[in-house]
């Protein structure tokens, strides 16, 4: 028996989200968040499927939302998309005082809040809440957004130097959000 693979197996069913393999493609990976998930944030993930060849997600920024914001989502995406600054300041504010421990290669294991995991990651647009779902003036809107979200600079935060996390096995959250998850 091969015990590399066998321990490779078994690290692989531990993990909480695992995006980094061949079954994610190497396309970018965008989440996109409003306040409910419904409407702009799902037409965003669309524009971004069928405009750009990304592998795009949708969340909501409140306990409300279809699917809410977690930290799986958080440590998938390679860019978040927030549609306006409130939702934005809605995550900062949920997961303050919330750690994540990842592995990062050639540093091993990283501890660092949450917050800025996201403020590394974050591009705030200012599109307000008056838009249905698939809106081909929100899709404008994307269209006109679209460099600033391959750069990852936006209005409020730019990180133009930073880099992302390549790769991880499995994080785990402390802090406000709850005791360990």
């Amino acid at each position: 028996m091969n015990t590399d693979a066998t321990s490779k197996t078994e690290q692989i069913f531990r993990l909480k989200s695992p995006w980094n393999n061949h079954y994610q493609g190497r396309a970018m990976r965008v989440l996109f968040v409003c306040s409910a998930g419904l409407l702009r944030s799902p037409t965003g993930a669309a524009w971004a499927i069928t405009k750009r060849g990304w592998n795009a997600r949708s969340c909501g920024s409140e306990d409300y939302a279809l699917i809410p914001i977690t930290p799986e989502l958080i440590m998938w995406a390679t860019r978040i998309v927030f549609v306006n600054p409130e939702n934005h300041d809605s995550v900062i504010q949920k997961f303050a005082g919330s750690k994540i421990e990842y592995y990062e290669d050639w540093e091993g294991y990283v501890t660092k809040p949450i917050t800025e995991l996201i403020q590394e990651k974050a591009v705030v647009l200012d599109i307000p809440d008056s838009y249905d779902y698939g809106d081909a003036h929100l899709y404008e809107l994307f269209d006109g957004a679209a460099e600033r979200i391959m750069c990852g600079v936006h209005n409020l935060i730019a990180y133009p130097e930073s880099e992302y996390p390549d790769q991880w096995i499995g994080a785990e959250v402390t802090g406000q959000q709850g005791e360990s998850k």
